[in-house]
Formats: structure tokens, sequence, C-alpha cells
């Protein structure tokens, strides 16, 4: 029995961390990016720069064929994650609530598997944006588990031209400018895009803004043509990264942005970013990055049960570049449900040429 204070129980809080998804923005997911089969396959063409050359008298025509395509398959991880609720778990307080008020079971069960659902939702996010964060820094997906054991693993063959490490670090004497500007001719002499975003880590961007190369090259063009960064404070962002101005590198202007989104490690648990802090991304905003889901088949189980939760969350539906296939059922003792949820995502880096990482040292 209570004792005689009076009490009044404040509005629960729940702290539940927001996904940063960053570079899953850069991603695009259209209606044919998710499909229910084993494998996606994409056909490539590409072009190149070629010049006409004049003829004399009508004659000596130059002559022309259409490249040819190639096909690329792939086939992506599946992941899955399952929550347990226990029955007897049911008819214990739940967070917020009022100790006097008599639970009700089945409004208990829903809470508790929506709470789980969003959970699982978050975690799953979480890969995806990892993914999209190593095709862009490595050219390989690579997965692990929580005991470190590698899961699953692809590489999508990015050029030794476009993996560029600094000679001398950022910090202590490098050339940012140079290391720059080898990245966005690579990007620009492979693929014939104009690169125009480098993504940085924040040690990259601290190295760069305090390189004296850099701010003698600043100094000189806002001089006279108020060029260099503009902004170095931030100007706004998305996704848990941050646009802090523009950076004329050689012909090309580059948005300069920094991103220290992270993620709890699999396996050690420290807290990681997803851009390694020394790295530097640099990209042609043109070049296509494709997310695809695919299908998980399930046949249903006789101990389902349907406490409102759907069973899939997908773009198709108006929900974005996600896919979620979810289930909720009880075991035979009817003493514990469980909310499982899986996807199969896949980031792909299809215009492969369209990216170049700067490894500065620092």
């Amino acid at each position: 029995m209570t004792d005689a204070t009076t009490k009044r129980m404040m509005r629960l809080y729940s702290e539940e961390r927001p996904v940063d998804s960053f570079f899953t923005s850069l991603y695009q997911t259209p209606t044919e990016n998710y499909y229910n089969g084993e494998s996606v396959e994409v056909d490539i063409e590409r072009d190149g720069e070629d010049v006409a050359i004049p003829i004399i008298d009508g004659l000596g025509h130059q002559v022309i064929t259409l490249e040819k395509y190639t096909n690329k398959s792939f086939v992506a991880p599946e992941l899955g994650i399952m929550g347990p609720i226990r029955a007897k778990d049911l008819k214990s307080r739940e967070p917020g609530q009022n100790p006097f008020s008599d639970p009700v079971y089945a409004a208990a069960l829903s809470r508790r598997a929506m709470k789980l659902l969003r959970k699982e939702e978050s975690m799953i996010r979480r890969n995806i944006e990892l993914q999209c964060a190593q095709a862009l820094q490595t050219g390989v997906v690579s997965l692990i588990d929580n005991a470190g054991n590698a899961k699953y693993s692809i590489d999508y063959g990015v050029k030794a031209s476009h993996l560029i490490t600094s000679g001398t670090a950022w910090d202590a004497g490098g050339n940012p400018l140079a290391d720059l500007k080898a990245a966005c001719n690579a990007i620009r002499n492979d693929s014939g895009f104009q690169p125009d975003m480098a993504i940085m880590g924040d040690g990259a961007f601290e190295a760069l803004i305090n390189n004296q190369s850099v701010k003698d090259r600043l100094d000189l063009e806002i001089n006279i043509m108020n060029g260099g960064i503009t902004g170095i404070a931030s100007n706004g962002g998305t996704g848990g990264a941050q646009l802090r101005g523009m950076l004329n590198v050689d012909n090309f202007k580059v948005e300069i942005w920094t991103y220290s989104g992270r993620y709890k490690h699999q396996s050690t648990g420290d807290m990681t970013n997803y851009l390694d802090p020394a790295k530097v991304i640099v990209r042609a905003s043109q070049g296509r990055l494709d997310l695809t889901f695919g299908g998980i088949p399930n046949l249903g189980s006789p101990n389902r049960v349907n406490i409102g939760l759907p069973t899939r969350l997908s773009g198709q539906m108006g929900g974005g570049n996600f896919d979620l296939h979810t289930v909720t059922y009880v075991d035979n003792s009817g003493e514990t449900a469980y909310v499982k949820a899986g996807s199969r995502p896949l980031a792909i880096p299809t215009a492969i040429d369209t990216f170049a990482t700067i490894s500065t040292g620092v």
C-alpha cells in the first residue's frame, strides 16, 4: 500500500535517437529498384568525347559504332532482427504509466511491439547509411556481425586513380588543393561529369582550412574575385551534414560539406563515424547512385497475430528510399510474442567513375 504522500507522474521522456541519413539521401530508389527476385541487374552504356574529323571531296567518312553495353548483377544481403515480448511482462507497469491503472494486455502488447519495430527500423536504416558511406569511400561494401566476422562483401571495382592518398598529410604541410585537383580531374576524365561536391570528415576539413597553402590561395582569390570558400560557418545541411561553402579548385567550383554522422560499431560498441574523419569524398552530383531493395518471401505462420503493425513498409507506398518486411507471431505456448523485421537493401554506386576518395593522412 502506498504511503500518505501525494504524487504526480510527469509525461514520459523517451529518447529515440534520430538516424543520420546524409549518404542515403544521395542515392535514388525509383520503382524498378524494388524487386522480388534473388538478384538485381543493370545494363551500362558508356560514351566517349570523340571529335568529328574533316573529310575531302565527300570521301573518307569517319566510321563510328555504338558503344557496347555491359551487364552487372548484384545480390543483396538480408538483414533480420527479432525482439521478444513475454506475456508475463504485460502485467508490469510500462514507462510513463500510472501505477494504479489496470493493464490492458492487448494494448500493452501493441505498444511494446510498435516500440520494438521502431528500434528495428532504425537499426536497418543505419545499416543502409553504412552501406551508402562505404560504397563512396572505398568502392566496397563490407558488413560484419557482432563478433567482427565478415558476413557480406561486394567490391564494385573503383579505379585506383580514384583512390588518392596524400603524399604528405594535410595537417603536416601537405597540399590539399593539389589532391582535390587530382580527384576532380580523375572524375572529369573518366566520366565526363563536372565534380561539384566534396564531403569531408571532421579532421580533413579542419586540416584544409588551417593549411597555409589554402589560406594563401583564399586570400588571393577573395581579393581578386570574391572567390575561395564563402561562408566557413555552416550554411545549412541535411541528414546530419553541413554545407560549409564553395571552393574553387582549378576550373571546378566545388561545394564543401562536412559530415559527422555516427553509429554504434557492431563489434567494438564504440561510436564510429560513417565517414572516416581523415577522408574526403569528391563527386559529381549528377552521378547516379542506386539504392535497391529485394523482397523477402514469407509463407505465413499459423501463430501470426494481427496487432495493428503493417506487414511491409515500402518506398513504393510513399515512404521514401526504404523497404521493411515485418511479422508478429506467438510461440506455441502462448507465453511469448516475437516482432520480426527484415530488409534486403544494397547500395550500388552505378556511376562508378563519378566519385573519388582522398585519404588525407591527418
